[in-house]
């Protein structure tokens, strides 16, 4: 229905809805009149406008219900409540856009669109033979029943086994009373009221596949818990008949569904397939269902259940850190402005470019070492160029690490230490000595007691390659670390 532009509710939806309520309440009418009951989807198509650089910018945008809705007859009240809700919806996204800052005001309605169709539900009635490569699966036994009520037969031939294990087609097999509740269910039985017959029935839990093109489909899976066995149903279809059966062998169903021509198990809460039946008994403790994760919970053994930091060598401080910044111009994109093809698009009409820089280099005890400021053409180049030579410097200083330089405060410490200065740990390990002093290379200070492998594996995080040297001090230290040192610098 389009809409005229001389229409004084042409921009504001409440009003517009006001006013065409009742039309369009009519014209679902006829159709639920005519076609008994109908699926309808309600749509708006609305022009939006914007002022950018001093020129307006328009956007079509097209509303629609996110599901189609179900009417029948005398439905009249619903119909209006659906629309209402509609245009609420509609008017929620835009208000929405709004706080968001997108600027974009409504310039009118359009058109307004009834999306109407024959509703036809799946359902489940007469008896119908199965087609020839559905019967040659020797998977699916279907009860000759002279009724409607298929789907009570299929269930019962599902919950009550004949004992002879003969003739499972005939309905004399199976007892009437089932002690099943179908209060409230349709015979024949839509898809969708087996939902409602499963709440009603707390034990029962029904998946029903269906046969098209050769090849079997899902109409629905059960959510119910894993403790609630599955009965797995065939809904087979002619024409305007469909008919329930019951499937008593998956596996034989979908053997030819993949490639893999051995047998298969089949979980019947997701419909992952198995190669081997142990597979499929792990998964099943884990399985939430066709769209969850299979969950496993595993709880951590006595003494491993205390979750400590181990990484310490990500604790130590690298030992140069470069801090830089840029500083750019914003220019115009020159050209030719594009022909508009459509009423919303992105052009790019600036960019940045780096105008200037600074930077800094510090070394691990916070002295500055070096840095630089520059301001003129080709900076991206030049930055380049300068924090290559600082690489060098940086390299020269790391092959050449200064001797250890003790105080007396150091040496205070070193003769207190129990801990390494990485991980705080205790600087023996397993009764056997594992301890050594470290000191900053760039600077020559004491950094205090380690072990060997905490110190080593700090070493390779910061990619230090440097020459090894002799300390004097050695036996010495060794001697009283022997007699006092109790835990690591680094992991204490």
């Amino acid at each position: 229905m389009a809409v005229s532009e001389r229409n004084p509710n042409n921009k504001d939806l409440l009003k517009f809805a006001r006013e065409n309520k009742e039309k369009i309440t009519d014209l679902v009418k006829q159709e639920t009149q005519r076609l008994n009951s109908v699926k309808v989807g309600f749509g708006l198509q609305v022009k939006f406008s914007i002022e950018r650089n001093g020129e307006t910018q328009f956007m079509e945008h097209y509303f629609k219900d996110d599901e189609p809705h179900v009417f029948k007859k005398n439905d009249e009240d619903l119909i209006k409540q659906k629309f209402d809700e509609f245009i609420e919806n509609a008017k929620g996204e835009i208000e929405h856009w709004s706080e968001m800052g997108s600027g974009w005001a409504v310039e009118r309605i359009q058109i307004a669109y009834v999306n109407v169709a024959h509703y036809q539900p799946l359902r489940g009635g007469t008896y119908l033979p199965l087609l020839a490569k559905l019967a040659k699966k020797k998977a699916i036994i279907n009860v000759k029943n002279k009724d409607n009520e298929c789907l009570k037969w299929a269930i019962r031939a599902a919950l009550f086994p004949p004992k002879d294990g003969k003739n499972p087609q005939r309905p004399r097999k199976y007892p009437v009373n089932d002690g099943i509740n179908y209060a409230g269910i349709d015979f024949p039985t839509p898809v969708k009221q087996i939902e409602k017959l499963e709440a009603k029935n707390p034990k029962l839990a029904i998946n029903v596949f269906g046969w098209e093109n050769d090849c079997v489909i899902l109409h629905r899976i059960s959510q119910k818990q894993a403790n609630v066995s599955r009965i797995n149903l065939m809904l087979t279809e002619k024409e305007e008949l469909q008919h329930y059966c019951f499937v008593k062998r998956e596996s034989a169903l979908m053997f030819d569904q993949t490639k893999h021509r051995d047998t298969k198990h089949y979980c019947m809460m997701c419909l992952t397939g198995f190669s081997r039946a142990n597979l499929l008994v792990s998964h099943k403790k884990y399985c939430n269902g066709v769209n969850g994760r299979p969950t496993r919970i595993v709880m951590p053994k006595e003494g491993g259940n205390i979750l400590s930091f181990q990484k310490f060598k990500n604790q130590m401080k690298m030992p140069f850190i470069i801090y830089a910044d840029f500083e750019a111009i914003i220019k115009k994109i020159q050209g030719c402005e594009r022909e508009r093809t459509q009423t919303s698009y992105t052009e790019k009409t600036e960019k940045h470019e780096a105008c200037g820089y600074s930077y800094m280099v510090v070394r691990s005890d916070d002295k500055v070492v070096g840095s630089n400021t520059y301001r003129g053409e080709n900076a991206v180049g030049k930055f380049l160029i300068n924090i290559l030579q600082e690489e060098e410097k940086i390299r020269e200083s790391l092959a050449t690490p200064k001797p250890i330089d003790m105080t007396a405060e150091d040496w205070e410490k070193f003769k207190n230490a129990n801990d390494c200065h990485v991980c705080n740990r205790s600087l023996i390990k397993n009764e056997f000595l594992d301890s050594m002093p470290v000191w900053d290379h760039d600077t020559g200070s004491y950094c205090g007691q380690s072990h060997k492998g905490c110190y080593y594996a700090a070493l390779k995080k910061i990619k230090f390659v440097g020459p090894k040297r002799e300390r004097k001090e050695k036996d010495e230290i060794d001697q009283w670390i022997a007699e006092n040192q109790e835990t690591c610098l680094f992991c204490a």
